[in-house]
């Protein structure tokens, strides 16, 4: 098993004891506790995945760069802000939100000598979430939406930098822990547009995607 998803049973298994330790807690005060407006912070942990490639341009001289032969994803800690409104529709629940926060995790690619690569700056979410309340305390998720990162170069002449747009998806669950206040543990992927970097002869792809794990906790205003 992966270090990634390691942590991720570590989170999902702490945070499960929430309810041991508030047997009481509410997310809300009706029966539809996850509706209404609602905020959150979120503490995150990133993993990048760049999927480089690496061509030669022809051209009167040769590069000094000798092809790919090393690739290496960079993960770390971030964290954001989120908010959005949810309604219910029978036993199904919904909701919209956007989120912003700082990105991290950066991806590398060598020849052995010389290192380029991009990392992770900010990024900005818009997504859509279907759920199943399974009581006034749990509420278990999928969720899809938009997703734009900004992406810097590094190991370049001349670093720079742009923002790929790309498409986030992914799930989680909520747990009442006190009234109005519920703790949220999420798993996403995001998959990305490239960004093509030319330096002399040099051309190179970076196709990303990115994983995260995010626990935040969530204040619901009904």
């Amino acid at each position: 098993m992966s270090d990634f998803f390691t942590k991720l049973l570590v989170i999902i298994g702490i945070a499960s004891t929430a309810p041991v330790l508030s047997s009481t807690a509410q997310a809300g005060m009706d029966n539809t506790p996850f509706d209404g407006f609602y905020l959150g912070l979120r503490a995150d942990y990133y993993k990048e995945t760049a999927n480089a490639t690496y061509e030669q341009i022809t051209g009167d001289t040769d590069s000094a760069f000798t092809g790919i032969t090393g690739e290496e994803s960079g993960n770390g800690f971030r964290g954001g802000f989120y908010g959005g409104y949810g309604i219910s529709f029978g036993p199904v629940y919904t909701s919209l939100e956007a989120g912003w926060g700082l990105s991290s995790g950066a991806s590398d690619v060598t020849d052995g000598t010389v290192q380029v690569g991009i990392k992770a700056s900010n990024s900005f979410d818009i997504n859509g979430r279907v759920g199943l309340p399974i009581s006034d305390r749990y509420l278990v998720y999928v969720l899809g939406g938009y997703a734009a990162t900004k992406f810097n170069t590094s190991g370049f002449a001349t670093n720079e930098g742009d923002r790929l747009n790309g498409f986030r998806y992914g799930g989680g669950f909520e747990i009442g822990i006190f009234e109005d206040v519920a703790l949220r543990v999420e798993y996403t992927r995001a998959e990305y547009g490239g960004l093509t970097i030319t330096q002399g002869v040099d051309r190179f792809t970076f196709d990303p995607s990115e994983q995260r794990i995010s626990v935040g906790i969530v204040l619901h205003m009904d």
